[in-house]
C-alpha cells in the first residue's frame, strides 16, 4: 500500500509539473502575440500606443476577431485604452502586455475586491468633499442673513 500511495503521489507531482510547464508555454504564447498586435498598431513605431492608434487597429474585424480569440473583449477602443492608460496619454508595451494579461478572460475575484475597495474609497472621499460644501453653503448662506 505505501509503494502504491508513493507511485501515486509521484505521478501526481509529475502531473503538476507538466500543467505547470503547460501553462508558462501558454503564457509565452500568448505574450508573443500581444507584442505582435502592440507592434502592428505601433504606427508611430516610437514605441507607445496612442489612443487613435488603438482605435485604427481595432476598427479591423480581423483585429477584433484576434483580440477575441485571445480572450480579450471589449467593446470599444476608448474603454479598453482608459483601463490600460496609466494617465500619460499613451500605453507603453509593457503596460500593454500587463493590462491585456490582467483583462483577459473573466474577471477574477481579487480584481474584483480591489475595484470594490477603490469604489468604497472613492465614494467616502466624495461624501467628505459633499459634507464640506454643505458646511461652506451654510456659512454663506448664514452671513446672507
Amino acid at each position: 500500500t505505501a509503494l502504491f500511495l508513493r507511485d501515486t503521489l509521484q505521478v501526481a507531482a509529475s502531473d503538476a509539473d507538466m500543467m505547470v510547464q503547460e501553462n508558462m508555454q501558454k503564457t509565452k504564447k500568448y505574450v508573443a502575440r500581444l507584442q505582435e498586435l502592440f507592434e502592428l498598431a505601433d504606427r508611430s513605431g516610437d514605441g507607445v500606443l496612442t489612443y487613435e492608434e488603438l482605435e485604427d487597429i481595432c476598427r479591423y474585424p480581423e483585429v477584433r476577431m484576434y483580440m477575441h480569440m485571445l480572450e480579450l473583449d471589449f467593446y470599444e477602443a476608448k474603454g479598453l485604452f482608459r483601463l490600460l492608460d496609466t494617465g500619460r496619454g499613451n500605453v507603453s508595451l509593457t503596460e500593454f502586455v500587463a493590462g491585456v494579461m490582467r483583462l483577459k478572460g473573466q474577471a477574477r475575484s481579487t480584481d474584483m475586491i480591489a475595484v470594490g475597495d477603490a469604489c468604497d474609497k472613492l465614494n467616502r472621499r466624495v461624501s467628505a468633499i459633499e459634507r464640506q460644501m454643505s458646511k461652506q453653503v451654510h456659512a454663506i448662506e448664514a452671513m446672507g442673513s
